[in-house]
């Protein structure tokens, strides 16, 4: 309901006053329903944040397992390495997400193998927990790399052990 002010010059005290109340009963729901609309809206919100902390996760744990599917096949291509079931899941994907990923098999017509680091990190990770059976792989980065064909990568290797302590490498 609105009213120009030439329709309210127009109109004695007692129209006024039942336009007046009527005004504010309108206000009045107005109000609810705005309150109404804020609180859905705030339940939304938690939802969709809700929903994309999940969506994160799940993001992250479909790489993970498709990371560690990729490795176990390039790893059962090769053969060359003992002692694999000593890696865990989570340190496939670690390995993977932290060495050099360029793919030089295709690079170069099948003369390197896909990740020429793969075999020799996974190796080192091995040989660790075998001196060190209480110690898992918390992070690997790469440290240097030297500027020859192929390159030679060193990395830096985090451990931790089962009292939460970590180690460098």
């Amino acid at each position: 309901m609105s009213y120009s002010y030439k329709d309210l010059s127009t109109k004695n005290v007692e129209e006024l006053a039942a336009i007046q109340k009527d005004l504010l009963n309108e206000r009045k729901i107005i109000q609810q329903e705005i309150k109404q609309v804020l609180e859905k809206y705030e339940v939304y919100k938690s939802q969709q944040t809700n929903n994309g902390e999940n969506l994160k996760k799940i993001t992250a744990e479909l790489r993970c397992r498709t990371d560690i599917g990729e490795l176990r096949t390039m790893i059962n291509d090769n053969g060359h390495i003992k002692e694999l079931t000593l890696l865990s899941d989570a340190e496939l994907s670690i390995i993977y997400n932290g060495m050099d990923i360029t793919d030089y098999r295709t690079k170069h017509n099948n003369i390197y193998p896909r990740y020429i680091d793969l075999e020799r990190i996974c190796k080192e990770v091995i040989e660790v927990k075998t001196n060190y059976p209480t110690w898992r792989l918390a992070d690997l980065k790469i440290a240097s790399q030297l500027d020859c064909w192929p390159p030679k990568t060193g990395y830096k290797y985090k451990y931790k052990d089962n009292t939460e302590r970590m180690f460098e490498y």
